[in-house]
């Protein structure tokens, strides 16, 4: 069924997606080849993500709940009903956090992987996508209207919001961060990709999009940002 989501292993030969069919598959990227196949409760499955080792693989469904599993054999590690719609994995792996826009569930939720419990919840309402940057010491949220910058340590905000914000009417979608930390790009409704330099808090270029961008990643060196559009084109700059 259609594939809502795509995560490459470190060893860069397997791959494993999310799909409306309900199932996680995990891919032998040279032949192809299922190698494991997880119906994660029957529900059409959202986003996906993977520790940087690739030892953990977490994803969310329709149905509000965040499943994680051990990336090599798909042994469950820890589930919940959190009305997750986007997640991401802190760099060591052991923190998971978990967003949601819907107005009558909690925000961004912090858990403890490891055990297995809720440590923090963060009001930030309609959050489309998480980021934690390389060094783990900031988690980013793309929401409406605009993306937060929020200290790990303290979970309190941090920086100044006003700069992440897009035109007037437009919001905030997706984030994607470079290897290092040193760029972050992020998409806005108003056909718009940002790059943004957290060292200095300043949005250094703005591209043009064909139609409104639905997701956007950094390629592996950081020299190229690739966006997906609601016209069916992904642009590279």
């Amino acid at each position: 069924d259609d594939v809502a989501g795509v995560v490459l292993f470190p060893d860069r030969r397997r791959m494993a997606t999310n799909s409306k069919d309900g199932f996680l598959r995990v891919w032998d990227l040279k032949d192809g080849a299922i190698l494991k196949e997880m119906d994660a409760r029957g529900q059409a499955m959202r986003d996906v993500v993977l520790s940087q080792d690739g030892q953990l693989i977490a994803s969310c469904d329709y149905g509000g709940y965040v499943i994680a599993w051990h990336g090599d054999t798909l042994t469950e590690v820890f589930r919940n009903q959190s009305g997750a719609s986007s997640l991401d994995f802190s760099p060591d792996g052991a923190t998971l956090a978990t967003g949601s826009y819907g107005s009558t569930t909690l925000d961004i939720q912090i858990w403890n992987i490891i055990l297995r419990r809720r440590i923090a919840i963060i009001g930030q309402n309609y959050t489309h996508s998480l980021a934690w940057m390389p060094d783990g010491t900031r988690l980013l949220s793309a929401g409406n209207p605009n993306v937060r910058e929020w200290d790990s340590s303290t979970l309190k905000e941090v920086g100044c919001s006003d700069l992440w914000k897009g035109d007037t009417g437009s919001s905030c979608q997706c984030i994607a961060v470079n290897c290092n930390g040193t760029l972050v790009a992020y998409q806005t409704t108003d056909n718009h990709v940002r790059l943004w330099r957290p060292s200095d808090q300043r949005t250094i270029a703005i591209f043009q999009h064909s139609d409104s961008p639905c997701c956007i990643s950094f390629s592996v060196d950081g020299k190229h940002i690739l966006a997906g559009g609601k016209d069916k084109k992904i642009l590279e700059w």
